[in-house]
């Protein structure tokens, strides 16, 4: 996995709406932007943000990787 500079990154969150009864009052959705080429990323997959967070941070990874 490339090395990702925080500097280089604009992380955004939201609280996301799931299905079910129960509510989320916490952010939990990330969009990630990697600022020098514009790469960007949105996950609202997983209840938790760090999950979410590391999910698009790997996918924004992995697209530099690929030269995307």
């Amino acid at each position: 996995m490339s090395e990702l500079k925080a500097e280089d990154l604009r992380i955004f969150s939201w609280s996301s709406k799931h299905q079910g009864s129960w509510s989320m009052s916490v952010p939990n959705g990330v969009h990630i932007i990697h600022i020098p080429t514009g790469i960007e990323s949105k996950v609202d997959s997983e209840r938790s943000q760090y999950k979410n967070k590391d999910l698009a941070l790997k996918e924004i990874s992995n697209k530099l990787e690929k030269g995307e």
